[in-house]
């Protein structure tokens, strides 16, 4: 019953609002490299963005993710560093801290818990955004999504999240190939 309620609080949290896309708590073994596409739709205020992604393992359990965000609003470039504190058969827990840049300069602290199923994943987790340039703010958001490996080299990814504080509401998919 509690794995029903689960899945039904983060269905209805995809509905709206925010979306952090690549954002489960596996990592990506060392010598794998990875490329996403990413089309996200920011609501309040209305943007349309497409973000390109490229990450790599570098040791196990620990990777490193580049993004290149085009589109409506700023262009977005980040970088972030994730490691893997626990990997169990069902439950993974990661932390990820980063940067950014979009019209400032951002460092970026996510942790993440990933609930894996026979064919999908689960994510959620908080997303803490503090504005480091042209005046210091922190914007904390909640992100929920899934991923769907369609083989072993692609997968799909769906993620929605909520604006907690500061932060725009947004919803994105995408497609990760693994080489």
């Amino acid at each position: 019953m509690k794995k029903l309620i689960f899945i039904v609080v983060i269905f209805l949290a995809s509905f709206g609002l925010r979306a952090e896309i690549f954002g489960s708590a596996g990592t990506i073994k060392p010598g794998i490299m990875m490329f996403g596409i990413e089309p996200q739709i920011s609501i309040r205020p209305n943007d349309i963005m497409g973000y390109f992604h490229l990450g790599t393992g570098i040791i196990d359990r620990m990777n490193v993710n580049f993004k290149l965000g085009l589109g409506s609003a700023k262009t977005y470039f980040g970088g972030e560093l994730e490691y893997e504190f626990i990997k169990s058969e069902t439950l993974d827990f990661s932390l990820t801290l980063g940067t950014h840049y979009q019209a400032a300069a951002f460092l970026d602290v996510k942790p993440i818990f990933t609930h894996r199923f026979q064919c999908f994943a689960l994510s959620s987790g908080p997303y803490l955004d503090w504005q480091v340039s042209r005046g210091t703010f922190l914007a904390v958001s909640w992100f929920a999504g899934t991923s769907i490996p369609l083989n072993r080299s692609v997968e799909l990814l769906f993620d929605a999240g909520i604006q907690i504080r500061g932060n725009k509401n947004w919803i994105s998919g995408g497609i990760a190939t693994y080489f």
